[in-house]
């Protein structure tokens, strides 16, 4: 084989192994939205999960409030979605900005929540959830995700209220 020839398959060979890992990790990143949500859909989340998803010092900007760390976050999460009954969650258009080991990412979002009292009128929210993430020994996993609400309808789950900006308060006895 010529010298010519092989430098040449050599560079392809390195460009096909970055385009594999870069879409690889554009499918693992999403992959963690849609392990998230689908366990939170279905009520079962535990320490596994939990671990499979996030980092150790994972800070979670969500409804109701904020959390920060992984130790008990799954039984945080079981408390909050215990507020309503039927939860669905969709996301779509997973754009991750991915430098090395870390990865910038943005995912639209909706959330329709079923309240546990009957007559309630289905909280639905609107909105992109953003995220890091970072590259770990045991793959991707997210480090902080932050939920920014653009638009809603329904009503807040039974001791709660809707602020200004959309965010949930918990209302005062």
């Amino acid at each position: 084989m010529n010298m010519i020839f092989e430098n040449e398959l050599r560079h392809e060979l390195a460009m096909l192994r970055a385009e594999v890992r870069e879409l690889r990790d554009h499918r693992d990143i999403a992959a963690l939205f849609d392990t998230f949500f689908f366990f939170e859909d279905r009520k079962s989340m535990n320490d596994e999960w939990a671990a499979s998803v996030f980092t150790d010092d994972v800070l979670l900007e969500l409804p109701p409030e904020d959390y920060r760390g992984i130790a008990g976050l799954a039984a945080h999460m079981t408390e909050v979605v215990a507020l309503f009954g039927p939860t669905h969650h969709t996301t779509t258009d997973c754009h991750a900005d991915v430098h090395g080991d870390h990865a910038v990412v943005r995912v639209n979002l909706t959330a329709t929540h079923q309240h546990v009292s009957d007559g309630a009128v289905p909280l639905i929210v609107w909105g992109y959830l953003e995220a890091d993430a970072r590259r770990t020994a045991a793959g991707w996993r997210l480090s902080r995700m932050n939920f920014a609400k653009v638009m809603r309808t329904g009503e807040a789950p039974a001791g709660y209220a809707f602020d200004e900006n959309l965010n949930v308060i918990t209302v005062g006895d």
